[in-house]
């Protein structure tokens, strides 16, 4: 996608009353004034391919030229997504009953599709177990996910019903965190974020970030969480953690754990894995896996055929205002 073709679809499919009020927030939080932010952000399009939001979030207003051009904006991400993932396989990554089958070695749990004639193996499936979660099939963003307290289900058809109803879905088992990640936020499976992309020559860890919930039962930035970069070599946390309103945190609020120097269990072997998986299907050679570390080994809970491009970005990740795409430039421009 050039960077005229990406400006005029841009153009076109653009909520002109969301932009004008991103216009609007961007003028208050810079100072200026909003026909001045409005033409920097048509300046940040043409040049640097940045929606809206890009500009917003990065805070490009505060940004030399030299800065602003090391960031991976939207439609950098784009372009990534364009190059190495085969659009007529997404369906394998967004659909979860696809996506475990496929990499089932990986999975590390029980899990069914729930199907409206599936009533005796959902009633097998949920004997002695004492929690399950139910996953919508094609949500993202840990919307609809729900966790089940079986001793408090006195009717199976009843609860079985009640799910089919929902337009069905999975049933996995209860994943029980290593005890470090626990010690982190207890309230959720905390996960790491390690994107990939497989060149055909080789697979590489681009960039990886601590996936944290905060009060709810997913870890998910649009659900309540946060977010934390991490060193791909060394495995610890290396900035303190952010929600989606880029607030910064030094220690989570819950349970007082230090984020910066935090280092993640099994983190060499999550890297193996993912490594791994990124080759079942070459042709997928841009994602981001989503790991649960437990006592006992690795979960790969789900991955990403639209990897974000903006939780490593954010301000606090970013003091020194040099963006991602360093990083991997390479693989935009092909490798020298």
């Amino acid at each position: 996608m050039s960077k005229i073709s990406y400006l005029f679809k841009r153009v076109f499919h653009m909520d002109y009353g969301r932009l004008a009020r991103t216009v609007k927030a961007t003028a208050e939080k810079a100072g200026r004034s909003r026909i001045y932010i409005a033409y920097d952000m048509f300046r940040c399009a043409t040049k640097y391919m940045a929606a809206p939001a890009d500009y917003d979030l990065f805070e490009f207003y505060s940004l030399t030229p030299d800065q602003r051009e090391t960031y991976v904006t939207r439609g950098i991400n784009n372009l990534l997504v364009k190059k190495f993932n085969d659009r007529s396989l997404w369906h394998i990554f967004d659909n979860k009953d696809e996506f475990n089958t496929l990499f089932a070695k990986y999975i590390g749990r029980d899990w069914m599709k729930l199907e409206p004639d599936g009533f005796e193996r959902f009633a097998d499936f949920i004997e002695g177990r004492t929690t399950v979660f139910y996953k919508p099939t094609s949500l993202s963003c840990g919307w609809g996910i729900e966790k089940i307290d079986l001793t408090s289900e006195t009717d199976t058809r009843a609860l079985f019903d009640r799910l089919i109803a929902k337009g069905g879905g999975l049933i996995e088992e209860q994943i029980r965190q290593h005890p470090e990640m626990d010690r982190m936020y207890s309230g959720s499976v905390n996960t790491i974020r390690l994107v990939t992309i497989n060149d055909g020559e080789s697979v590489e860890i681009v960039f990886a970030f601590l996936r944290v919930g905060n009060g709810r039962i997913v870890d998910n930035l649009n659900s309540g969480g946060m977010a934390a970069p991490i060193d791909p070599q060394s495995g610890r946390v290396t900035h303190p953690a952010a929600d989606k309103d880029y607030k910064a945190y030094d220690r989570h609020p819950a349970t007082d754990t230090e984020f910066v120097g935090f280092e993640i269990p099994r983190f060499a072997e999550a890297v193996a894995m993912v490594k791994e998986a990124a080759t079942v299907e070459p042709r997928m050679g841009y994602v981001g896996w989503d790991v649960a570390i437990t006592p006992d080994g690795l979960c790969l809970v789900e991955a990403n055929s639209y990897p974000g491009h903006d939780i490593l970005q954010l301000p606090p990740h970013v003091p020194e205002k040099i963006g991602l795409k360093p990083r991997i430039e390479k693989y935009i421009n092909g490798r020298s």
